[in-house]
């Protein structure tokens, strides 16, 4: 399996407020293009193991240009870098109308100690999910699936240098992690 997603353009605007003045101002940001590459195999009746491996262009946001009524005022910098996430899972048809599932992925983040700021304290992060489906009947599916996110603790180290030093120094640590829990019906129109 492959896929390709490619990058959208947005054109954004706004209004900065002053002490001195009230100006319109807008920008354009580019987000990533994705490319998937996957692929599954059946190794017992039973059992289908999943590997895929993401590629994410993040290096696109660059420095989006902020401009003003005439002419740039700013830049946002971005400057992240290209990342991957690289995942396995397997899959178990218990029965016609159970089967579970489990994954672990690893993704690297496009953020990285010299462009980590205070606006996203971002690392990179450890993927574990289990999940479940029941066949109700021929047409109705119910699926329910949670996903725990471990994130590397992320050091932020705004000191001269840093693209978002303005003068005063600044460090910390962030510990972030993340917990979901879905659930879903899958209805088909058609005649199974």
């Amino acid at each position: 399996m492959h896929r390709f997603r490619s990058g959208i353009r947005h054109g954004l605007e706004g209004t900065l407020f002053s002490p001195s003045a009230v100006f319109p101002i807008k920008s354009t940001l580019r987000n990533p293009e994705t490319i998937t590459v996957g692929i599954s195999q059946r190794v017992t009746p039973d059992i289908t193991v999943h590997g895929g491996v993401e590629w994410e262009t993040w290096s696109r946001l660059g420095e989006p240009v902020i401009l003003g009524p005439i002419g740039p005022i700013g830049t946002q910098p971005f400057n992240w870098s290209d990342s991957f996430l690289y995942s396995l899972g397997a899959e178990y048809s218990y029965s016609p109308r159970w089967t579970f599932r489990a994954g672990l992925a690893y993704e690297e983040s496009p953020v990285t100690d010299r462009t980590r700021g205070t606006r996203l304290p971002d690392n990179d992060r450890f993927w574990t999910s289990i999940g479940a489906s029941f066949k109700w009947s021929e047409k109705l599916t119910v699926d329910v699936s949670y996903a725990h996110i471990a994130m590397r603790d992320a050091r932020i180290a705004i000191l001269p240098g840093h693209q978002d030093f303005v003068g005063l120094p600044f460090a910390a640590n962030a510990h972030t992690k993340g917990e979901f829990i879905s659930a879903a019906l899958k209805y088909r129109w058609d005649n199974p």
